[in-house]
């Protein structure tokens, strides 16, 4: 069932982006089972692709919360200061136009947002500008389980070690074992982070008064979210 969304251009851009890691699983799982093994085996590195995507996917979520980030500071800049961010007077003097030291003032203080992990950031976002990522905390530790799985493709080749096990607590997942994605998690995680960030989004621009783009028809499928006549590229 398609239903309509008015979104803010970070999240239109990230649906977007989101819609297109879908489709190339899809297409590559029907090219590997139709490619002559004479030609060679894509199938020998479908969970390679597997990973990749589901990485990708992640890292389209956390550039979300930083480009979101910035559409509220610029549209209500008296939030700079309830983050809290030190600026040094040597750095305010750096800039003659008001307009410059508000643009530099906001990239500075999502680099220090984007720069804490999932965690430590939905607290900020909770204690500073009363704005949690997640509407529970179930949803916000599923999150954070996706996030550290991304972090140990990317810097431990999918091997479970101690940092993971800290942080995920009464995980399933033993020291030393090697994560093993299926299509499933490719599509249902992913597809979970999308949820949170349509209603993430609908509380920002409320709160904030940011504006939406457009409207956006989207079904979320066993295959993952489908998006109404998407572009075809996307910035």
């Amino acid at each position: 069932m398609e239903t309509r969304y008015e979104l803010t251009d970070a999240g239109y851009k990230y649906i977007l982006s989101t819609f297109s890691l879908f489709d190339l699983v899809r297409v590559v799982a029907v090219a590997a089972n139709e490619l002559d093994p004479a030609k060679g085996s894509l199938r020998d590195h479908f969970g390679l692709i597997l990973e990749l995507t589901y990485c990708r996917s992640v890292d389209y979520y956390l550039l979300y919360i930083s480009e979101l980030l910035s559409l509220m500071f610029q549209a209500k800049p008296d939030a700079l200061r309830a983050s809290e961010s030190s600026v040094k007077m040597n750095f305010i003097l750096e800039f003659d136009d008001y307009k410059e030291l508000l643009d530099a003032m906001t990239e500075k203080t999502v680099q220090e947002f984007s720069f804490k992990g999932l965690k430590a950031l939905s607290e900020d976002l909770v204690k500073k500008l009363s704005l949690p990522l997640f509407s529970s905390d179930a949803d916000l530790t599923r999150a954070i389980a996706i996030v550290e799985c991304r972090n140990l493709f990317i810097h431990n080749r999918g091997t479970i070690n101690r940092t993971y096990l800290s942080r995920i607590k009464n995980s399933d997942k033993r020291l030393g074992a090697v994560i093993t994605l299926t299509v499933s998690d490719v599509i249902s995680d992913p597809s979970f982070l999308a949820n949170g960030v349509i209603d993430t989004d609908n509380r920002a621009s409320q709160k904030f008064g940011l504006p939406k783009r457009r409207d956006i028809g989207i079904f979320f499928t066993e295959k993952g979210l489908i998006v109404e006549t998407p572009p075809t590229s996307q910035s």
